[in-house]
């Protein structure tokens, strides 16, 4: 009974929300507004380098071991300056605190990788050249309360402090909409 009353729960803050979603996801489908929410929110340096022209929306939706389906919110991929290094960019959208989000980023991470490794020659997947394409996971908040969701896959660790380096880590990007001021 209580298990029925909180999934209704669940079911019904996600109907409330799914509005944004779905505007944040249709806004993001212009390569232009992609390209700007980068800029001008992230400051990164690697968003300058990003040619609008080679943005290429990935509509993709994944299906894990567990068989439960991830689905991403908006993939773009590109090249940058005509240098063979492709960048995914991964945008969730996101409208209450997730505290798995480290971790929910860590699994489309490795699902776009995989799908990279899989459609891949083989031949020069053994080479040492070979790279795995880098991934900038960009978390996009507009809830009402702060972001309070550990923002590295390292805090998300129990006692990450004793290993160092010797643990998987990666830090996303938050844009946090509804606090965001131009100063």
């Amino acid at each position: 009974m209580e298990k029925d009353r909180r999934e209704r729960t669940r079911s019904q803050r996600q109907s409330i929300h799914q509005p944004a979603d779905t505007a944040f996801k249709s806004l993001f489908q212009s390569k232009r507004a992609f390209v700007q929410l980068l800029r001008y929110f992230l400051k990164a340096p690697w968003a300058e380098l990003i040619d609008e022209q080679q943005l290429e929306r990935i509509d993709k939706s994944y299906i894990k071991s567990d068989h439960a389906r991830l689905e991403s919110d908006v993939v773009y991929k590109c090249q940058m300056k005509n240098q063979e290094i492709i960048i995914y960019v991964l945008l969730e959208m996101q409208s209450t605190v997730d505290h798995q989000m480290p971790w929910r980023l860590l699994q489309y991470m490795v699902e776009l990788w995989r799908t990279v490794l899989k459609d891949t020659d083989a031949d020069r997947k053994r080479t040492k050249q070979h790279r795995l394409p880098p991934i900038i996971p960009v978390v996009v908040y507009n809830g009402d309360g702060r972001w309070t969701a550990a923002r590295t896959f390292r805090a998300y660790q129990n006692r990450s402090d004793l290993f160092g380096d010797a643990i998987v880590d990666f830090r996303y990007n938050l844009v946090d909409v509804k606090r965001w001021s131009p100063q």
